[in-house]
């Protein structure tokens, strides 16, 4: 009997020594390494630690202010967190149970997207990464519960201040670990904000051997314009409008391992979206998500069905070849190591599978001032689509099955910022967003005349695409500003064309698929050439308009250096890698 005595002896021994020194210790270190990590003074009250449970409780938890003169940033009365066991055998950290008691969070905006926690944000996010190929965190967090939760927003600039109050969230579980637990909470998201009350709904099944427990979020006709001033200065683009609404369920099931699913539906209405020089650049009507199976733990997204509605984008260059929805490089930017950028995606990564993308009633206007290497030409050329439509099936990430895809567009101008009224029922030149009116006039002119148009359907996947395209009067102006380096009278002329194009990537042997040259192939069944004609450069946009007018004319117009009224191809075969050309 004295060997089972020693050992609980020492055991209980161990547990004194533990209860006594553990708690003094970790006070200590744990103020020290906060203060180092957050660069902000980390004071905790009290550090209550109980080996026999490997319970940890924390109280009066303070995080400083920017600067010492300020307010705690974060105050928190109890943090609770019960450790399990498992953790050891598992290498990853299994906590039974995490309670938070009226933490308090004070933050302020000091004005053009720049906040007082910035420095701490960005401490976090530029800590020292982990090796390229490391898998993600495992963990396994149960019985979340957050209690009497304040937010207090200060905002500087306008003199406004917004509260949140009585915040309580509830989580049963939030894992990526297949370890169970008998899990007590029910989910549940409770707030009131500047007066105004939310609490969501939950159900669970008790007695379904899942334990499967739901909870739903609405949102109806949240206006996102009073909260979009607080957007981070760190993002490429600005949102400066939109509507939000959802209908969202998550469930929680615990069997055969612990998951989190979120399904439901959710859109956006009226955004606005600003490029990084602070130019409007995309407006969209409606932008609709259908999620049957999101498990963010997994890093799984199954989308059904995601619809863009009348989206009227701006995009530009300048002449340094910077596009405007792209920010400018940071100079301090690291090249990444070979390794890391060389890696592909593994286990790992992000799965994501999109039933269905349509985007309906698109307008896009397109303004390259073209890079300096090509500046001869003396204005932007200009491109601007409407009607825009496109369709996309069985889209994945990674690639692991062929998309399928088809769309029409129209062309309502094209030319440059110096021949504008050149193009097909060309409207007057914006450098922003078309208002609604105009939208809809130029839709409806477009529509009045013959406009150039393409349609085009085919699949795609990593290794090849192949796409079935039918040109209209495409004009040969779109290619002008781009060839100006080597061609120095006008082309113009329009494009009549029903053909195949296949592009292949290379293989590990330099072939493509089947055994084929990688790289782009056109296969054209008919290929219409329509008053095609060279034009000297003092006749520019004046003999264009001329030639166009002129239609099918024999005679050669002043400032016509040589025409050919049509020139038919059929059944072309252009190979570009190999540069050959055949005809059937």
């Amino acid at each position: 009997m004295r060997w089972p005595a020693w050992i609980v002896g020492m055991v209980l021994a161990l547990w004194a020594v533990t209860w006594l020194a553990a708690s003094p210790l970790l006070k200590w270190q744990a103020q020290k390494i906060a203060t180092e990590k957050l660069a902000r003074p980390v004071r905790i009250g009290a550090v209550d630690f109980r080996p026999w449970s490997l319970a940890l409780t924390l109280r009066n938890v303070t995080v400083g202010g920017a600067i010492p003169a300020d307010p705690p940033q974060l105050t928190i009365k109890r943090l609770y967190v019960r450790l399990a066991p498992e953790s050891v055998l598992r290498l990853a950290p299994v906590l039974d149970a995490i309670e938070i008691d009226e933490p308090a969070l004070r933050l302020r905006h000091l004005g053009g997207g720049h906040y007082d926690a910035d420095d701490v944000i960005g401490r976090i996010f530029n800590a020292p990464k982990s090796l390229p190929n490391a898998r993600p965190a495992r963990f396994a967090l149960y019985d979340i519960a957050v209690r009497g939760g304040r937010i207090t927003f200060i905002d500087t600039p306008v003199r406004r201040t917004h509260e949140v109050r009585d915040l309580n969230l509830r989580l049963p579980f939030i894992s990526n670990l297949p370890s169970q637990r008998a899990v007590d909470v029910t989910p549940q998201l409770a707030f009131t904000v500047d007066g105004s009350r939310f609490d969501s709904g939950a159900q669970t099944l008790p007695f379904d051997a899942s334990r499967r427990t739901e909870a739903l979020l609405r949102v109806r006709h949240f206006d996102l314009a009073p909260y979009l001033v607080y957007q981070p200065a760190s993002l490429p683009v600005r949102v400066t409008a939109g509507v939000l609404d959802a209908d969202l369920r998550l469930s929680f099931t615990q069997m055969p391992r612990p998951t989190l699913k979120v399904t439901g539906s959710a859109s956006l209405s009226g955004a606005k979206v600003n490029d990084p020089a602070g130019t409007a650049a995309l407006e969209v009507d409606r932008l609709a998500v259908q999620a049957s199976d999101v498990r963010p733990l997994e890093r799984l997204v199954h989308l059904t069905n995601v619809e863009l509605t009348a989206p009227h984008l701006l995009a530009s260059r300048n002449v340094q070849g910077r596009i405007n929805w792209i920010p400018a490089p940071k100079t301090t930017a690291r090249t990444p190591h070979p390794a890391q950028a060389a890696r592909k995606p593994d286990a790992a990564a992000w799965r994501v599978a999109v039933d269905r993308v349509a985007i309906t009633r698109g307008d896009v206007q397109w303004r390259d001032a073209l890079p300096v290497s090509v500046a001869s030409h003396p204005a932007p050329a200009v491109v601007h689509i409407t009607p825009l439509a496109l369709e996309a099936r069985n889209v994945t990430w990674p690639v692991r099955q062929p998309a399928t895809f088809s769309g029409q567009l129209a062309l309502a101008d094209v030319g440059t910022d110096m021949d504008a009224g050149m193009g097909v029922n060309a409207p007057p030149r914006q450098n922003h967003v078309t208002s609604a009116t105009s939208k809809k006039s130029t839709v409806a002119t477009a529509n009045a005349v013959s406009a150039p148009s393409l349609a085009f359907q085919g699949q795609a996947q990593m290794s090849s695409i192949n796409v079935s395209v039918q040109a209209h009067g495409l004009p040969l102006r779109l290619a002008q500003p781009y060839l100006k380096e080597i061609l120095k009278p006008d082309l113009v002329g329009s494009v009549n064309a029903d053909a195949d194009l296949t592009w292949a990537a290379p293989a590990a042997n330099g072939t493509g698929p089947a055994g084929n040259s990688p790289g782009l192939t056109l296969n054209a069944s008919k290929l219409t050439l329509d008053q095609l004609a060279l034009l000297g450069d003092s006749h520019g946009p004046r003999a264009a308009r001329r030639h166009q007018r002129a239609g099918r004319s024999d005679k050669l117009l002043p400032g016509t250096l040589a025409s050919i009224g049509t020139l038919t191809v059929e059944g072309a075969k252009i190979n570009l890698p190999n540069r050959a050309v055949a005809s059937d």
